[in-house]
Formats: structure tokens, sequence, C-alpha cells
């Protein structure tokens, strides 16, 4: 089999890479908050280094170097239906694999939201209220879902949709969830 890897990457918060084992969903938003704090440590480590304070500097140099180092994701084997959302530092991924067999459908919800982005070194929490695109994996009562990506455009989001269902032969499905008995009866008798 061949392990060599295509990369599909976005310029939003996620990049794709697909290969029929695995397919990871990168978290390229820690990724941007990874450059910017690396160059916040980064100018520090070098005028300490210039002012001659060098074990002070290494400090700054490797906590730069573990912050490039780390980022995110979801890691789907595909041949053994399992999937794991990860860390990885320096290239070594972290994650407990879980089972994604129940899930039978990938929806993608749309609507007015708050869109948060949250950095996975240090937590960065920017909001804003705008149009927010959801990829989801949902079980067969579409109760249980796996968030996979959020994005504003909704053509990046139908994209990654197309390709996480090529990938995982799981339909693009329409919302519809299973209403229980109970919130039926809970429903007769607001009414």
């Amino acid at each position: 089999a061949n392990l060599k890897t295509p990369l599909f990457k976005s310029r939003t918060t996620h990049s794709l890479a697909l290969t029929t084992i695995p397919l990871m969903i990168i978290n390229t938003t820690s990724v941007k908050a990874t450059i910017i704090f690396s160059l916040i440590f980064s100018i520090p480590a070098i005028v300490l280094y210039m002012e001659g304070f060098e074990n002070t500097s290494y400090a700054f140099f490797s906590l730069t170097a573990l912050i490039i180092g780390t980022f995110s994701g979801k890691e789907f084997n595909v041949k053994q239906k399992k999937y794991r959302n990860y860390i990885s530092i320096f290239g070594l991924k972290n994650g407990k694999w879980k089972d994604y067999s129940e899930y039978i459908g990938i929806v993608i919800f749309s609507g007015k939201g708050t869109k948060e982005s949250l950095g996975a070194n240090i937590a960065i929490t920017h909001s804003r209220r705008t149009e927010i695109h959801t990829v989801f994996l949902v079980n067969k009562e579409h109760r249980k879902k796996m968030k996979l990506s959020s994005k504003r455009n909704r053509k990046r989001v139908e994209r990654l949709a197309s390709l996480v269902s090529k990938n995982l032969d799981i339909p693009i499905v329409k919302y519809n969830p299973i209403i229980s008995e109970q919130t039926l009866a809970r429903r007769r008798k607001s009414s």
C-alpha cells in the first residue's frame, strides 16, 4: 500500500490530509496561534541573547520550540473504523482511539452563532457573532454528534463534508433527529 499522503490545505480553520489510512483534520487555528506566540517568545530570546543573558535566552528559545512543535487535530483510521482527538508534540501524537462505526451520516448545520477560536497551547478565545457552518458526524438517531469543523464559508464546509464523506464512506444526509415518545408527550402537554 502506498502510504504517501496527498495534502488538501484550506485557508480556513482546518486542513485535511487524505489517505486510505489515516484521515486527519488538523486544527490550523492552533497553528496560527503557534506562529503568533512563537514570535512573541522568540523576540525577547534574541534580545536577551544579544545582551549577554544566554541562560535566560535559552529558556525563551526552548519555550518557542515547544510552542512551534505543538498542535492538535482529529485523526481517523479508516480500515479499523477508529478515530482520536490528539495533541502532537514534535510529531509524537497522543490521544485515545475510539470507534466511530456508530456514526452513519454527515450533516452540515448553518446558522448565526458565536465563532470561537481556541489555541491548543495557550487558551486564547476570540468570539464574534457571525454566520457559522459546522460539519458533524451523526449516529442513526441523529442525537449523538461528533464535530469535525466549523467555518464561516459555506462552500469550504461543503467541500470538507464531501471529502470526509468520500474517504470515510459515510453519506451526507439531512439532519432529521428521531423524537422520543417522552419528548412528544412533553410537547403535547405544553401545547
